[in-house]
């Protein structure tokens, strides 16, 4: 009996170094297959998480975009009533009849065209007498101001408030971070 109970003890012994490796091959296996699930789920809430992010900056992006355009419509409309302010005073008179006075010394006794907006038509006389220069009104309105041509230098002098508008209107920024 004692050989029959050391093979009993034996089988036994293997069976639980048997039973005991699988268990130990099974728990690694697991253990693994539940890393690898739980770095997929955190990379999957982190994918999900820069999409939600980027999501929300974008609307926040929009709302923003809306607000400046909104602001800078504003503003503009601000200056145009500023300037219909500005044209009727006497200011503007002079500085028309400055720029006249200019663009006459730039062109140096050159053949000289000069433009006034037709809403300015009622200064032409004026202007005409302060400057002895001979004014024409334009046939299209430009925004107030004045424009001359120098033909022979292929000179455009554009004081037209249009021209300025536009020209500020295309590199105005507003920050909003300020």
């Amino acid at each position: 009996m004692d050989n029959a109970s050391m093979k009993k003890e034996a089988l036994l012994k293997d069976f639980k170094q048997g039973v005991d490796f699988q268990c130990e091959t099974h728990k690694k296996e697991a253990d693994c297959k539940f890393e690898l699930n739980k770095k997929s789920n955190i990379e999957r809430i982190k994918r999900e998480a820069r999409r939600d992010f980027s999501l929300e900056q974008q609307a926040i992006r929009r709302e923003l975009t809306f607000k400046i355009n909104d602001l800078t419509s504003q503003l503009f409309n601000e200056v145009d009533e500023l300037l219909a302010e500005y044209f009727k005073s006497e200011e503007y008179e002079k500085s028309l009849e400055q720029d006249i006075l200019n663009a006459i010394s730039l062109a140096d006794g050159e053949d000289l065209i000069i433009y006034i907006d037709p809403a300015d038509k009622d200064k032409k006389e004026s202007l005409e007498k302060n400057t002895n220069f001979k004014i024409s009104i334009s046939d299209y309105s430009f925004g107030r101001g004045m424009r001359a041509v120098i033909s022979s230098k292929n000179i455009l002098v554009d004081n037209s408030f249009d021209y300025k508008k536009n020209a500020i209107k295309e590199n105005y920024v507003l920050n909003p971070y300020i």
